[in-house]
C-alpha cells in the first residue's frame, strides 16, 4: 500500500469516527485509526523536513515554497506519498443499518479500509 493512500483516507476515517456509531463499530474504527497513526506521524515528520529544507518561514509557523524550489518540493512530496508501507489492519465492516452521514467521496477514500455491509431491514 502507498503512504498516499493512507494520507488520503485518514480525514474520511476521522469523519467516520465522529459519527454516532454503535460501540462495536466505533471500536474497530478507532483500532484502525490507531494503526494508521504511525504512518501519519511519519508522513507529517517527513513533510515537515521537506518544507523546512525547501521553504522559507514567512510568519511564525507559516511556510512558503519559493517558485525556484516548487519543482523539487513536488518531486519530494510525490516520492514521499509513493513510499510503500506495510501496515496490518482488519477491514472495518459497517452495517448499512448504522446511521451515517458520509459522502460518496468519503466512501471512495476509505475503500480498502472500510466495507459497507448491506443489512436487510425487512427481516
Amino acid at each position: 500500500m502507498k503512504l498516499g493512500t493512507v494520507v488520503n483516507a485518514v480525514p474520511a476515517l476521522q469523519k467516520l469516527a465522529g459519527e454516532n456509531l454503535t460501540p462495536k463499530t466505533l471500536y474497530w474504527v478507532s483500532k484502525l485509526l490507531s494503526k494508521l497513526d504511525t504512518e501519519i506521524d511519519f508522513y507529517n515528520e517527513e513533510r515537515r523536513k521537506i518544507v523546512t529544507d525547501l521553504g522559507k518561514e514567512v510568519e511564525t509557523e507559516k511556510w512558503e515554497i519559493p517558485a525556484d524550489n516548487r519543482e523539487e518540493f513536488n518531486r519530494r512530496m510525490t516520492d514521499l506519498l509513493n513510499v510503500d508501507i506495510d501496515v496490518e489492519f482488519k477491514v472495518v465492516q459497517i452495517p448499512t443499518s448504522e446511521e451515517l452521514k458520509l459522502s460518496y467521496n468519503d466512501i471512495r477514500l476509505m475503500d480498502g479500509f472500510v466495507e459497507l455491509v448491506l443489512v436487510d431491514d425487512t427481516e
